[in-house]
């Protein structure tokens, strides 16, 4: 559902079609709604869950970074809020922040200034990196080899298990 095939040259090209009676900018706004009022505990276990369906590389390496920057922006955005009305503002002031900002201002609010010594040296080095990597995987659709994305994935890895045990938001 959803494609449609064309003769065209003499082959079948694969025409994206919108799904009848689908509201895609009503999903859109529901799916967001969900993780901009979602607990971190609600939000750590759907980037779990997208962790456990990736495959190794690239798609996994998009996953890690970007469920650390949704992590650590709901961490902060919790973390901000007096109230239920504050979380959207806050969302809308913090949505296009990158990962690197959102973890550093949320440990910031919890009195450590220096993410390289709380998270450890070579994870926050690490990080910078795969956010790096993510972004030319994602915008330049390019590969990153096996050398280096295991440990970049780790580190990514690392920095959530940390952020999750800071906030008890563990899940098996």
């Amino acid at each position: 559902m959803g494609e449609e095939g064309v003769w065209n040259d003499g082959k079948i090209t694969l025409m994206a079609k919108l799904v009848p009676g689908v509201d895609y900018d009503d999903r859109v706004k529901s799916i967001r709604r969900a993780y901009v009022y979602g607990t971190p505990k609600q939000r750590l276990s759907k980037i779990r869950q997208r962790l456990n369906d990736q495959d190794f590389g690239p798609s996994r390496l998009v996953t890690i970074v970007s469920g650390v920057e949704a992590f650590a922006r709901s961490l902060l955005i919790n973390h901000l809020s007096k109230s239920k009305s504050d979380i959207e503002i806050l969302y809308t002031q913090y949505k296009r922040e990158g990962p690197e900002f959102l973890v550093e201002k949320y440990l910031e609010q919890l009195g450590q200034t220096n993410p390289s010594v709380f998270l450890k040296e070579d994870n926050w080095t690490l990080f910078k990196y795969a956010i790096e990597y993510r972004n030319m995987v994602v915008h330049e659709c390019t590969f990153v080899g096996l050398d280096i994305s295991p440990s970049l994935i780790n580190a990514c890895q690392e920095i959530l298990d940390i952020l999750g045990n800071l906030n008890q938001c563990r899940l098996p």
